[in-house]
C-alpha cells in the first residue's frame, strides 16, 4: 500500500465532508433549498444539523485521524467508501 496516495484520497474526502458540514451548519436553509427541500420547523433544522452538519464534520475528522495513523489508513479508506456508497445508493433509490 502506498500511504501517501491513500492519505491524499482521505484528505480530499475530508475537505469535501468538512466543507459541506460547515456549510450546512452555517446556512441550512440555503443548502437544502438547492435541492428543493424546505425546512419547516425546528425538528427539520435539527436533523439537517445532525446528519448533514455533524455527521459530515465528524466523519471528516475521523478520516484525518485515519490518514495520519498508518494502522488506521485502511480502515479510513473502507469507512469513506462505505459512507460515499451509502449516499450514492440513497440518491439512486430516491
Amino acid at each position: 500500500m502506498k500511504p501517501l496516495k491513500y492519505q491524499l484520497i482521505l484528505m480530499l474526502n475530508t475537505l469535501s465532508l468538512i466543507g459541506f458540514g460547515i456549510a450546512f451548519f452555517v446556512n441550512p436553509h440555503a443548502m437544502t433549498g438547492q435541492f428543493g427541500i424546505t425546512l419547516s420547523g425546528t425538528d427539520a433544522i435539527a436533523d439537517v444539523y445532525a446528519v448533514y452538519g455533524g455527521f459530515e464534520i465528524g466523519m471528516g475528522l475521523f478520516l484525518v485521524w485515519c490518514a495520519w495513523k498508518a494502522r488506521a489508513l485502511e480502515a479510513g479508506l473502507v469507512a469513506a467508501s462505505f459512507c460515499l456508497c451509502g449516499f450514492f445508493v440513497g440518491r439512486l433509490i430516491g
